[in-house]
Order: structure tokens, then sequence, then C-alpha cells
């Protein structure tokens, strides 16, 4: 995908803002709150429609979290309200997942959309993460909308105040992107309740050691209404995308060309900063322990560390050591020293099997159901700036 920075007309991007302007990966969590009230319901899913579909004309890639299956099947069953009682809630969902998407469809047509539903276990084991990931961004690549929600259903503990934020958080680093927007019913964190202090100020920018005293000002998580997470907990959100190096904006949904605005570096909603050196894929290093490694060719390993190659193949490794599955951490190596770590498409035996061999060969022996997977893939590794 080409990418251009584009600003709006009569915008100056603010200096702190380039972090947002630069973004060409970006995960957008809306509230089910900002797709049932304040007018037309199909008009809410069209209003964000055409401003994801502007984004993507500028080049970049966009995925959706959108909540409001539970509340689409509040909706559809004619109920008041949001009922208590874990099963209700699941039945709830069930009924309203396919109408969610339904109007989805309808928003973006006739731009092609892709439901997918994830779970806490989804997000913690490691073969459902990669195949997630890959996932994704093979629809990216075929152009189009992937729209994520956590799977209600089935889920248990899962449906709980702040879900969808900490799910947009998570989405958004399988997805490796570089910016998360949480859109709200309100303008950003403030150094006050606003509704209760005349002269509480937003805060446009927090960075990586004010997140304490953010959140001491968030207030507690709120519960009200049909959507089921307050400040707290997209603070929670703020802080997961962080340990992946995610820049986030938590801005106003219901404010006119908001996306728009905030891709265009103006000043509007609250920018959380992440710390320096947690970027791109870095976040493997701490937080995916070391399986097993691969050591490759000497050829692989200079055309890794020239950042030329896209891919690990098969024909690059030599030695398979440790034992480790598909989507686990692995250390590569080359002649002694460390070149890096990624995550593997396939478990230990496969790879010893295959080692050496060339694309042809492998295609035999696996078939072409199974080799769509790379040994790793370029986006899923780390390569050091010095071997050790």
């Amino acid at each position: 995908f080409f990418f251009v920075s584009r600003t709006m007309p009569g915008i100056v991007a603010h200096p702190s803002r380039q972090l947002v302007t630069s973004a060409s990966n970006i995960v957008i969590k809306i509230g089910s709150a900002l797709l049932t009230t304040r007018g037309s319901h199909d008009g809410a899913f069209l209003k964000f429609a055409n401003e994801v579909c502007s984004l993507r004309d500028e080049g970049r890639q966009v995925s959706l979290v959108s909540s409001g299956a539970i509340s689409q099947g509040v909706s559809l069953m004619g109920l008041s309200g949001r009922p208590a009682g874990l099963a209700t809630a699941q039945g709830l969902a069930s009924v309203g997942q396919p109408a969610l998407m339904n109007t989805w469809a309808r928003a973006f047509a006739p731009t092609p959309v892709a439901q997918f539903l994830l779970s806490k276990y989804d997000l913690t084991n490691p073969v459902s993460f990669i195949n997630a990931r890959r996932a994704l961004r093979a629809l990216a690549e075929r152009d189009v909308i992937p729209i994520g929600n956590e799977n209600d259903t089935v889920a248990t503990d899962e449906i709980k105040i702040g879900d969808n934020d900490t799910l947009g958080a998570a989405v958004a680093k399988i997805r490796g992107a570089d910016l998360l927007v949480i859109l709200t019913q309100v303008d950003g964190l403030y150094n006050g309740n606003p509704e209760e202090d005349s002269s509480a100020e937003l805060i446009h920018t927090v960075l990586p050691e004010e997140i304490a005293h953010a959140e001491s000002v968030a207030g507690d998580a709120s519960s009200d209404g049909l959507g089921t997470g307050g400040f707290a907990t997209k603070l929670q959100a703020v802080k997961l995308a962080y340990s992946a190096g995610i820049p986030v904006v938590i801005a106003n949904g219901y404010t006119r060309n908001i996306l728009n605005r905030v891709l265009s570096g103006e000043q509007i909603g609250t920018l959380f900063v992440p710390p320096e050196g947690t970027g791109g894929t870095q976040w493997l290093n701490n937080h995916w322990p070391v399986k097993g490694r691969l050591e490759v060719s000497e050829k692989a390993a200079e055309r890794l560390c020239d950042r030329n190659t896209e891919h690990l193949w098969m024909e690059d490794v030599a030695r398979v050591l440790g034992d480790f599955h598909r989507g686990d951490c692995v250390a590569l190596g080359c002649n002694g020293k460390l070149l890096g770590r990624g995550l593997v498409g396939y478990d230990t035996e496969v790879i010893a099997q295959l080692k050496g061999l060339g694309s042809e060969k492998v295609l035999q022996s696996l078939g072409p159901k199974r080799y769509d997977f790379q040994v790793m893939d370029r986006a899923d590794l780390v390569i050091y700036s010095e071997p050790h």
C-alpha cells in the first residue's frame, strides 16, 4: 500500500501529532452508544463508513472494532434496556451480531467487509494469535475492511466493563497497527469532571510518565446505558497498546469528521504517546518468551540483516533447536551469533523435516492448503541492529 500523509484544508498539524498523521495501519474502536443514539440508526453507521473510506482513499489500512451486538439484540427483541444475566446477554449477542454486520455491510457497500470474532483465548494462545494476525493481514491485502467484536455468544468472564476497549487494543496489537483510535461519547481526558467543574480542561497529550496521573483523574468505570466501558477501562486499553508501542487517541465520536480531523493532526481528543523503543515489533523482545532457536544460512542472515527479504523460508533454515509450536516466539541465529527473534509458522517437527528445501519440494510435501505460511513473516520478525 502506498501511503501519503494528508492534512485537511484549514488544519495545521500540531507537532505532537506526527505519530498520528504518519499512521498507515489504523484500528478504530467505535462504542455501541455512538451507533444507537442521536438520530438515524443506519445514519450513524454511514457516517463512520464514509470517514473510514476517506482514510482508505489516502492509502491507509483500517480495521474496525465495533461494539453493539448486544444492544442490537436488545432493539430487535423489543426490550427497554440491557437485562442482567450472562446467558441472556449471550443470547442477545447471537441475535444482534448478524444485524450488526448487515448494517455495516450496507454502510460500506460496495466495499466488502469481513466479520471476525475473538475471545480472550484467541488473544493469549500463540497459535490463535498468529492465525488472526495473518488472516487480518490477508484481508487488508485484498481491500476488505475487517470488523471485529468480542465473541459474546460464547464468552463468560469476557462480557464485562471495558471489554471492547481492551479488545480494540488487542486487535491493534494483533494487526501490528501504528495507531489505535477509541471513539467514545466524551471529548477525551479532562483534568477534572467537566460536568461538575466548569474550569476543567481537556488534556491534549499524555506522555508515558504521566499515565499514573491520568488514571488518578479518570475516575471509576461507568456501567450505565447500552455500553460497557468508562474512561478507566479505556486507560487499561491504552496500557495494553503501550506494551506494543502503539499510540492511542481517545476522541468524541459525535464530532463531525472526527476521524479525518484526528488523522490530519488536529489537536482534538487526547493523544497517549507510548514509551520509546516499543514500536513496531519491538514488543516481541519483552512480551514473548523464546521457545527455541533456528540457525539460518549465511545467505539468509545477510538478507535478514540488510532487511531486503520479506520472509524466512524453509530453504533458509540450516538447524532446528528446541521444542516449539506454531505461533511461538523463536530466536534466529547464524554461526553462533543471535540475529533476532520472531513468531514461527510451523511446529519443530515440520521445520526439522523440511529445512533447507526449496519452495517446490515444500509445496509437494505439505500441499497447497498448508503452504500459505512462511516459516516467519517479515512483519513478525525483530532483527537486532547488531548481531551478538
